[in-house]
């Protein structure tokens, strides 16, 4: 089942078929089709996930100790950089990132650790974030 989206005009669960007979050119159909494949695409991957990373509350809770860890060790750096006076407080200031980070790196760059924003490109996921921030912006703001 499609949904058919052209110059306005919206059929919901249909098939090709169907919307061919209601009209629709055969380009808002195929534009159709490519979306429910995407979307049963990406229902496959979260089913996917969620069998070997763990749930949504699970993600969310890793999601938000890496951001809080990010925050407090960026925090920590932006203070000891802010008092540095030579190169030798700055390499000192910017040392306990680099050790608490090493392992991290040193797995990432190994290939013992995967980070998605890898394996989908870094281009797509910061177009991901904009387009999911600017949405959340535009409902806290009233913008819709």
């Amino acid at each position: 089942m499609i949904t058919v989206d052209e110059d306005g005009r919206v059929t919901a669960n249909t098939t090709p078929e169907e919307a061919a007979q209601l009209g629709y050119s055969a380009g808002a159909i195929a534009a159709a089709e490519q979306a429910e494949m995407a979307r049963t695409a990406r229902i496959a991957i979260r089913q996917q996930i969620a069998a070997t990373a763990g749930d949504t509350k699970s993600l969310l809770g890793t999601t938000s100790d890496a951001a809080a860890l990010a925050l407090l060790e960026l925090a920590k750096l932006s203070k000891a950089l802010s008092t540095a006076n030579s190169l030798a407080e700055v390499r000192a200031a910017a040392q306990p990132l680099a050790d608490l980070t090493a392992p991290l790196l040193a797995r990432v760059e190994s290939g013992v650790t995967k980070l998605p924003h890898l394996a989908k490109g870094a281009d797509v996921a910061i177009a991901e974030m904009e387009a999911r921030a600017t949405a959340v912006t535009e409902a806290l703001s009233g913008d819709l």
